[in-house]
């Protein structure tokens, strides 16, 4: 979350963490110990587990018969296999519900996504975005602009040394003499 160009961490670090919240309480449990969290629906893994149960449904996938990975799911999304257009609609759907909570809370002007299923763009923001109309209000939806990063499968790392980067700038002890903003 950005406040102000800033990183909002929250009380503990850990503001921003969209995958432990609970969307199904009766859903499977979580690595985090409660029971239901978005990431138990879209996380890599569930999303590869929920391609594979679906094979059977969909004999005429370039997927099926596979052991398809999350790499394999996206290009068969972006070639607009039904299969991995199901799983991507499926995501989006419960990734839906965390996302209009989020605009009915914060209010943000963009909501930019990230991880798993990111890189096949409007695939996933299309579906994303129907979801949120149907659970948010609709001035929040219509003054935020939801998207993926353009920054890709470097994000996280780019993320962790921009970060770095700023702290260090930031510290006269490093840069004696030098004049930061």
């Amino acid at each position: 979350i950005m406040i102000g160009g800033e990183i909002y961490r929250g009380a503990t670090g850990v503001a921003g963490e969209i995958g432990h919240v609970a969307i199904d309480p009766g859903g499977p449990e979580c690595v985090c110990g409660n029971r239901g969290c978005l990431a138990t629906f879209v996380g890599t893994r569930q999303l590869v587990d929920r391609a594979r149960s679906l094979m059977s449904r969909f004999p005429d996938s370039a997927l099926a018969g596979t052991e398809p990975d999350i790499r394999a799911i996206e290009d068969a999304a972006l070639a607009d296999d039904p299969l991995a257009r199901q799983v991507v609609n499926e995501a989006a759907d419960r990734l839906g519900i965390v996302v209009a909570g989020v605009l009915n809370l914060l209010n943000p002007g963009s909501v930019v996504l990230g991880g798993s299923l990111a890189r096949v763009g409007d695939r996933l923001v299309k579906p994303l975005r129907e979801a949120v109309a149907t659970r948010t209000l609709v001035a929040s939806a219509a003054a935020s602009d939801i998207r993926t990063s353009d920054l890709g499968e470097r994000a996280t790392a780019l993320g962790a040394a921009t970060h770095v980067l700023v702290a260090a700038l930031a510290n006269p002890q490093l840069f004696p003499g030098v004049k930061t903003a």
